[in-house]
């Protein structure tokens, strides 16, 4: 891992690819910051708080929206990972879906929700395989938005 001030570039091994991952944080600082980091990017990852308050989420999804309208971005695949689904407090896939108005945000991309728990790193692991599956095939020319209602089921979570 790279430290770039608040940034961190990451190599992130799976089965099937190497990804080079852009870690810029969230904070309310850097996110001026963050358009000068989508050049070349070929996936949009965001994680979400599941348990934050729903003032977070609405402004998580401010921030979702204005990225993914970004021109550097526009299509890309995206990944949502809706992680703290071991709180109690944790929204289910269809409030996040709600909240987050990821039919709206996502309707010019493919793009996947994935429901996340610490208690459960090889599952979140496994599905995060699959979404660059998913990723190569719609870097491969896969056209069309494709979301979770015309993907694969993976135990309840589809991609």
């Amino acid at each position: 891992m790279y430290l770039i001030g608040s940034f961190s570039i990451k190599v992130v091994r799976l089965d099937d690819c190497i990804l080079n991952v852009k870690e810029i944080g969230g904070g309310e600082k850097v996110r001026p910051f963050w358009h000068h980091y989508y050049a070349g990017a070929q996936g949009v990852i965001f994680v979400v708080n599941s348990a934050s308050r729903e003032e977070e989420l609405e402004e998580f999804r401010d921030t979702l929206y204005k990225c993914l309208t970004n021109p550097a971005l526009r299509g890309l695949p995206c990944l949502i990972i809706a992680n703290h689904q071991d709180l109690p407090e944790a929204r289910s896939e269809a409030k996040i879906r709600e909240i987050l108005e990821l039919e709206e945000a996502c309707s010019n991309r493919s793009w996947v929700l994935l429901m996340a728990s610490k208690n459960n790193i090889g599952k979140l692991r496994e599905d995060f395989s699959r979404y660059t599956s998913f990723l190569l095939q719609s870097l491969c020319g896969v056209r069309g938005p494709q979301h979770s209602t015309t993907s694969l089921e993976l135990e309840g979570n589809k991609i």
